[in-house]
């Protein structure tokens, strides 16, 4: 079964695309977990995951509004965080394949923004579904 972590904080609209992915693919069969600023402690479902799939904002140069699914996440390394383990460092604990979600908000980031990004990544996320 696939688990989604979705990462950010909620109170900042540009950061909280992860946590409003999680709640939108609720009856999907993906096991969506909400895991705001602090993915660490969600190990055990890392741990767990045969498809480990982690939701997260990051701004990245050029692909503003953008959501991507990334294998290699060498791109997130040069974008802040508000979280506090970093995710390539929580991906190791994976046993199976990690897929990062990623969204890139758009300067002046606002809700249909991360709404229409939710809407996107769902669909990519469709061969997941159970």
């Amino acid at each position: 079964m696939a688990t989604l972590l979705g990462v950010g904080n909620e109170m900042i609209t540009a950061d909280s695309f992860g946590p409003a992915l999680a709640k939108a693919l609720a009856g999907t069969g993906i096991k969506a977990l909400n895991c705001s600023t602090a993915p660490e402690n969600f190990l055990k479902h890392v741990k767990e995951a045969d498809v480990l799939l982690i939701a997260d904002s990051a701004r990245i140069p050029g692909e503003e509004g953008r959501v991507l699914m990334l294998e290699n996440p060498s791109v997130l390394a040069k974008s802040g965080s508000t979280h506090t383990m970093p995710l390539d460092r929580l991906a190791l604990f994976a046993k199976g394949k990690v897929y990062y979600i990623v969204f890139s908000p758009p300067d002046g980031c606002t809700k249909s923004d991360i709404n229409a990004a939710v809407a996107k990544a769902k669909a990519m996320l469709q061969p997941f579904f159970r």
